[in-house]
């Protein structure tokens, strides 16, 4: 029976959605292949996560405990990746596409000599071949491209919904002999960004404001729609260049992909680009002055106009709204 790996490179406990999406993503290939889904967590807390994620679907995992496997090293997770590609014997290979996806699925298509598709949105069977969809084109078409019989695959965020948990699967411990070379790079220093609030890419309501904003003032009324609403605020590609707003916060191709209940764009104009990043978005509300302005082609709900006086209008109505709801 063939054999998926899912490749977990997100330490955090509980699993987060990205986790939770790879798993889906995975059991999907071994549904359509007629396989079994493996995963592999790494770290020193590999052992707590592995128990976790064996009830998610997965019928094997592999728990990788190295105290170099931390994430910052990314020779020694190459190594761990290898030991445990090998340990599984698997067939077709799924990571994250994060930053560890992007920089370690291709070293490790080339290590085990293996093909790879990369920023996968979903996959299909036909007569007997494994195919996956992709965005092109900065999110213009969709490619469909054939799956190679062993490959590394990089999974897309919020291109998968998570599937509900299953029977408990077993976990395995596996023991990797880091050799020094791995150790390419000192921490002197840990440094988070305290990002506050609520995650973006876990928000139920983004509000995310583009251009049009027109400076870093404009961020603060839209934190205090978001705070009333119970969201996140994100921002475009422009909004993030021009410093109004973390670097984090993008959204986008190049940014953050995102799968709200409600999205809502202010000043954004709507690239191509932009949208790649909120197909996931269940509703788009769209305000901007320009009324030809791309966005509003993806928006549920357009509101032309300047963004200002609507925004203060809503934050005013929904004041009101928690103000009454404090009294009762």
């Amino acid at each position: 029976m063939a054999t998926v790996l899912a490749l977990v490179t997100d330490r955090a406990l509980p699993p987060t959605r990205t986790t939770a999406e790879l798993l889906a993503a995975s059991g999907e290939v071994a549904m359509l292949t007629g396989g079994s889904v493996a995963a592999a967590t790494f770290g020193t807390h590999a052992p707590a996560l592995a128990e976790a994620l064996a009830t998610c679907g997965a019928e094997v995992v592999y728990a990788v405990d190295h105290e170099w496997l931390d994430g910052t090293l990314p020779e020694a997770d190459l190594v761990a990746f290898v030991a445990v590609s090998r340990a599984s014997e698997a067939q077709h290979i799924l990571l994250p596409a994060d930053a560890t996806g992007r920089n370690l699925a291709p070293r490790l298509a080339v290590r085990e000599r293996l093909g790879i598709v990369t920023e996968v949105t979903g996959f299909a069977y036909d007569d007997g071949r494994l195919m996956a969809r992709r965005p092109v084109y900065g999110g213009k078409a969709v490619a469909v491209l054939e799956v190679p019989p062993r490959a590394v695959v990089t999974i897309r965020a919020r291109a998968f919904f998570p599937t509900p948990l299953r029977s408990a699967g077993r976990v395995e411990p596996i023991v990797v002999d880091c050799p020094p070379e791995a150790r390419t790079v000192e921490v002197v220093e840990r440094v988070r960004e305290d990002r506050g609030g609520v995650d973006l890419e876990e928000a139920r309501v983004v509000v995310a404001g583009g251009r049009g904003i027109g400076g870093r003032e404009g961020f603060e009324v839209l934190n205090e729609l978001a705070r009333l609403l119970g969201g996140a605020v994100g921002g475009s590609r422009a909004a993030t260049d021009a410093g109004w707003i973390p670097q984090s916060r993008q959204i986008g191709l190049t940014g953050r992909s995102i799968a709200p209940e409600l999205y809502v764009a202010v000043g954004i104009s709507g690239s191509s680009q932009h949208l790649a990043g909120v197909t996931g978005a269940q509703t788009i509300v769209a305000i901007n002055i320009d009324r030809a302005a791309p966005i509003f082609k993806a928006a549920h709900l357009g509101v032309v106009g300047d963004w200002r006086p609507i925004v203060t209008g809503f934050i005013a109505e929904l004041s009101a709204r928690e103000q009454d709801a404090l009294r009762r």
